[in-house]
C-alpha cells in the first residue's frame, strides 16, 4: 500500500516554519529518512492478550532512522513495515520514497518523516508525513483515518456497508472498509466470505458477525439510546463495535 490515506490528508508548507534539528552527526548535504510507527488504541480499549509485533524490512523495530548521501539516492527506496502474530502477517504497508507527498514541494529536500500507526486489531495506518528543505517544513496528515468510517462513506452500490474485513482467521485480524452486505439478519448464526480485499461476513447492513451470530454493529464511545452501550471487538478495529443488550444482540 503506497500511503492510500494521504488522499484524506492535507499538506501544508511555508517559510516561517522552521524544521526540527535534523539528528547528530548527519553530514551537511545529506538526506535523513525517519519512520515511526506508533501504538494508536483508544484509552479505554482493553489490551489485547496477545499485541501483534512490528516489523520493519523483516526486523522487529518501531522506527527506522537512515541517512542517504542525498535525496536523489534515496528516491525510490521501499520500506515495507508489517504487523505479525507469530508467523502471520496480520497487515502489510509499503512506503516509497519518491515524489509524491510532501517531497514534491521541494526541490532537494534534506529530510523526511513518515509515521504510521498500529492497532492490535491487525491494521496499520497512515498518520503523517513530514519533509524539509532548508528553513522551510510541509506536513501531510492522514490521521490515522480507516478506510470508512460508517456505512455512508461506501459510495458504491455493490458494497453498501463499512464494516470489518479479516485479513486473517487464526489469530483473527481486520480493518475497516466498504463491503457487501449479506442476507443474514440479527441473531441469524454467520460465517466469513472470502475475498482477495479481505474477508467480510454475510450480515446485513448495520450487523456484524461475531462468535458466529450477527449482532448489532455500534460505534463505541458514541452516544446510541437503542444500544445500552457499544462494546469493542477483539480483533476489530476501535471504530467498530458491538451491543451488549440481549434485546439488541
Amino acid at each position: 500500500m503506497r500511503r492510500l490515506a494521504w488522499i484524506l490528508g492535507v499538506c501544508a508548507c511555508g517559510d516561517d516554519v522552521r524544521p526540527e534539528p535534523d539528528a547528530p552527526g548527519v553530514p551537511p548535504g545529506s538526506f535523513q529518512y525517519l519512520l515511526r510507527v506508533t501504538p494508536s488504541e483508544p484509552p479505554d480499549r482493553p489490551p489485547a492478550a496477545a499485541p501483534a509485533k512490528v516489523y520493519i524490512d523483516g526486523v522487529a523495530r518501531t522506527a527506522l532512522d537512515l541517512v542517504y548521501p542525498d535525496e536523489g539516492t534515496a528516491l525510490g527506496e521501499r520500506h515495507v513495515v508489517e504487523l505479525r502474530a507469530g508467523a502471520a502477517v496480520l497487515a502489510s504497508y509499503e512506503l516509497v520514497i519518491d515524489r509524491e507527498g510532501c517531497l514534491d514541494r521541494f526541490d532537494r529536500a534534506s529530510l523526511l518523516q513518515q509515521d504510521l500507526c498500529a492497532f492490535d486489531s491487525g491494521d496499520l495506518r497512515f498518520a503523517s508525513e513530514r519533509a524539509a528543505e532548508g528553513e522551510r517544513v510541509c506536513y501531510g496528515d492522514g490521521f490515522c483515518f480507516p478506510r470508512c468510517f460508517d456505512d455512508s462513506s461506501c459510495a458504491s452500490p455493490a458494497e453498501p456497508r463499512c464494516t470489518s474485513r479479516a485479513t486473517s482467521e487464526a489469530p483473527f485480524a481486520s480493518h475497516l472498509a466498504c463491503a457487501p452486505a449479506g442476507p443474514r439478519a440479527l441473531g441469524e448464526s454467520c460465517a466469513l466470505v472470502a475475498d482477495p480485499a479481505g474477508a467480510y461476513d454475510d450480515c446485513a447492513l448495520g450487523l456484524l458477525c461475531v462468535a458466529g451470530a450477527c449482532r448489532r454493529a455500534c460505534r463505541p464511545r458514541s452516544s446510541d439510546p437503542g444500544c445500552n452501550g457499544c462494546t469493542y471487538v477483539p480483533g476489530h478495529a476501535p471504530e467498530i463495535g458491538v451491543c451488549p443488550s440481549p434485546a439488541t444482540r
